[in-house]
């Protein structure tokens, strides 16, 4: 079969072009625009392709002292808003701290291993979560048997895709739990019907931290056909 049998277009010159042509050029074009995705100083900003974006983030505890812009939180949080959540609710806020007074005081609450990044970064995020939306009725009875639970999966959706849209944009994230919850309410005068989820730090990294160990998909996967689970 001929390139001009196989077409699925022309060019200004009248030639078939075929699907392969098509792919080997975006390759091109990926590979070529690959590192000016990560370098936010180009003049040319080319986006990451999805699977680049969660093969290469990681959880960056090490940051520069560069600030990272309102206009830039703003985004990376809007991108977070087209996470999935129950029945659309969208039941995750964010509370962006961009005081380094505010973050040493924050620093109070949490372990020192953690206060040590909250130190670095430009932005703390505090992510918490509008209270029995996610996983109720509109009566207040829970939904499924997982009671409370579903809005904390919820928040776990909105986090990641905060993380990969910040790391999309070459920010640096990393998750953290381990926190005195009332305490960090309080002082960050939290809504009485929202809650603390995470503490989310945010700034341009100043590691790339080697990928984990990841379990096979043999591990993670199987397949049930007929009375077996293979």
């Amino acid at each position: 079969m001929s390139n001009t049998d196989r077409a699925i277009g022309k060019d200004k010159d009248g030639n078939g072009i075929v699907y392969e042509d098509l792919m080997n050029l975006y390759t091109l074009f990926v590979d070529f625009f690959r590192v000016k995705t990560y370098d936010r100083r180009k003049e040319v900003i080319v986006f990451m392709n999805t699977q680049d974006c969660i093969l290469t983030r990681r959880s960056v505890r090490k940051f520069t002292n560069e600030p990272v812009a309102p206009e830039t939180v703003e985004q990376v949080v809007s991108l977070a808003a087209f996470a999935p959540s129950w029945k659309n609710t969208q039941v995750s806020r964010y509370l962006a701290v961009i005081e380094p007074e505010d973050r040493a005081q924050i620093c109070q609450y949490v372990p020192d291993y953690n206060a040590r990044i909250i130190d670095q970064c430009s932005v703390l995020l505090a992510q918490t979560f509008v209270k029995s939306r996610s996983g109720y009725e509109r009566d207040g009875s829970f939904s499924t048997d997982r009671g409370p639970g579903w809005q904390y999966y919820d928040c776990g959706i909105a986090a990641q895709t905060l993380c990969l849209a910040a790391h999309d944009m070459g920010l640096g994230t990393v998750i953290m739990g381990v926190f005195d919850r009332p305490a960090l309410e309080r002082f960050l005068n939290i809504p009485a019907d929202q809650e603390l989820m995470a503490l989310i730090a945010l700034g341009y990294p100043d590691e790339t931290p080697p990928a984990p160990r990841r379990k096979d998909v043999q591990t993670l996967l199987s397949f049930k056909r007929g009375q077996s689970t293979i």
